[in-house]
Order: C-alpha cells, then structure tokens, then sequence
C-alpha cells in the first residue's frame, strides 16, 4: 500500500547552492553561524522544490538578514548618540553643562560611576533616564525615519519574494492538476476504446 503523504523534496546542497547564487551577504564582524541557522530553518521550512524556489527562497533569507542588519544600525546608531543626548539634556533642563564628552562616553559605555552620578543630577531635577532618550529620539528624529523607512522596504521586498515563492507553487500546482486531468482522461479513452 502506498502511502497518499507528500514527501519533502530533497534540498540542494548548500555549498552547491552558494556557487550558482554568489557570496553570502555577511559583513565583517557579522556572525556567519547565525547566518547559516537561517539559511537551514529557511530552506526546511520552505522546502525549495526547483531552482526557482530555491533562488525566491535565499533572496527571502539574504532580505531576512538586512533587515535584521538595519535594526542593529538603528539600535547602534541610538546607542552611539546617547551621549549627545545626555550632554543636550543638562545644557537644556539643567542650566549648566554637567556632562563632558569624556565623562558622557563613560556614561554611555556603562561606567558604574558615571550612571550613579547622571542618575542623582537628574533625579535631583525632577526626571528620569528615559528623558536622555527622548532627547536622543528628538535630536535623532530624521534618520530613525530613514531608517525605518529602509527597514519597511526591506521588509516589503521580502513580503514580496515570500508572495514568489506562493504564486510559483501555485502555478506549479495548477500545472500538475491539468496533467493529471489530462492522464485520467487518456486513460478513460483508452478504456473506452477497448470496449
């Protein structure tokens, strides 16, 4: 007995797969491991049936990986600027400029002494921490908006490339369907015409 359940296409090599489709779009200080993880739970979610799935399915991946990228540039980016936030806040709120370049990159790294003493000028001033971020949002407002705007059409372009891969397997489906109308219905000619 046969059994009806659709078997999973055997995937291509991967190896094989990144000499048809070039290099890997890792830069330098990019994790590869995490790259090749997404590569796999890609390619065994989608199980790629042709070369066309499997072209669709890594431009899927390499979009999932710049948009991860533009969200670590945006994250950095804040990160990097909190400093100039923080200096903005005291000149601003405070009167008088409280945070040196120096002392706000310490801050800003993590400086166990530096947060204690930020922490109690701004306490002593009525705000919180999240008041630096604001003013970074503030100060930064343009290019989070570049940003997200890059980060949306990445996104949208990977939408588009999982519509692909959708599309393709519904034609593929279609075209299966009509071959095998078209054996069933030889196939009852045949009979008939042996009657």
């Amino acid at each position: 007995m046969t059994s009806l359940q659709p078997t999973k296409p055997e995937l291509m090599d991967i190896n094989e797969l990144d000499k048809m489709l070039g290099n890997r779009p890792i830069l330098p200080g990019e994790d590869a491991s995490a790259y090749d993880k997404l590569t796999y739970k890609f390619r065994e979610t989608m199980s790629p049936r042709d070369i066309v799935e499997e072209i669709l399915v890594r431009d899927v991946i390499d979009l999932t990986w710049e948009v991860q990228r533009l969200k670590n540039f945006k994250r950095d980016f804040l990160h990097l600027n909190r400093g100039n936030a923080l200096e903005k806040v005291f000149d601003q709120f405070a009167g008088y400029s409280f945070a040196n370049r120096e002392f706000s990159d310490k801050w800003r790294k993590g400086d166990p002494k530096a947060i204690e003493k930020v922490n109690e000028e701004l306490s002593s001033r009525g705000f919180e921490i999240s008041v630096v971020d604001a003013m970074n949002f503030r100060l930064q407002i343009d290019q989070i908006e570049r940003m997200d705007r890059l980060i949306m059409q990445a996104e949208a372009r990977r939408s588009a490339h999982l519509r692909e891969v959708d599309r393709h397997r519904s034609v593929l489906a279609e075209i299966m369907r009509e071959a095998i109308q078209a054996h069933e219905n030889s196939k009852i000619i045949e009979h008939s015409d042996q009657d």
